[in-house]
């Protein structure tokens, strides 16, 4: 994993990302955070078996993970001031979130093969210039973001997109705008753990009431 890295860390960094173990960063003009992160297969142990799309062997492999960090939905998804934000934001700190190969022409997990560092590392550089920079330029502000977001955001996020929305918006002080999204996502929910999520958010968020 170390000489995969060694060969695309110098050309990440020249675009802006910051390296640390696993885990690169970029800070946007707009205070968001790109992430781009190497995963390596778990080890499992003896005699583990192994089922095709279901479990496989992924140890001597790896993936990459991209995603999008935004502090302030961060801050309120897990009760964290912008002073507690980690000095590194790692991939499950993201709010947007994707793996390389699924960004790709396959739309899929795509694991490589360390055993060919070389090839591997071609192919992922390849990939990270085609695939994931320009999906990570697509949210350099929170204004490109929300953008997205009503776009594009059942894809990227399933249902969570109107509540990153509704918090972008509660931060900037578009109280209304940010109430309307968590409405709209309340009407569409049928989940009562999720509609109760919903109502603690509103209220953690300082909104009125939200309908139902």
């Amino acid at each position: 994993m170390d000489g995969v890295q060694n060969q695309l860390y110098p050309a990440l960094k020249e675009r802006g990302y910051r390296a640390r173990g696993r885990t690169l960063n970029r800070t946007t003009s707009d205070g968001l955070i790109h992430v781009i992160n190497f995963q390596m297969g778990r080890f499992d142990p003896p005699g583990t078996s192994y089922i095709p799309w279901l479990r496989e062997k992924l140890y001597g492999r790896f993936t990459v993970n991209v995603g999008v960090h935004v502090p302030e939905v961060y801050a309120v998804w897990f009760s964290w001031s912008k002073s507690g934000a980690p000095a590194l934001v790692h991939a499950h700190e993201c709010c947007i979130e994707s793996r390389l190969g699924n960004l790709g022409p396959e739309r899929t997990d795509v694991w490589w093969n360390l055993g060919t560092i070389d090839e591997a590392a071609a192919d992922v550089m390849s990939r990270l210039e085609s695939d994931a920079l320009p999906f990570l330029g697509r949210f350099e502000t929170r204004d490109m973001l929300l953008q997205e977001l009503a776009r594009n955001g059942e894809v990227l996020l399933t249902h969570r997109s109107k509540t990153v929305s509704a918090i972008v918006l509660a931060a900037r002080g578009q109280l209304t705008e940010a109430r309307q999204f968590l409405s709209e996502h309340a009407r569409q929910s049928r989940d009562p753990k999720d509609l109760q999520y919903v109502h603690e958010l509103a209220q953690k968020l300082g909104l009125d009431k939200i309908e139902t």
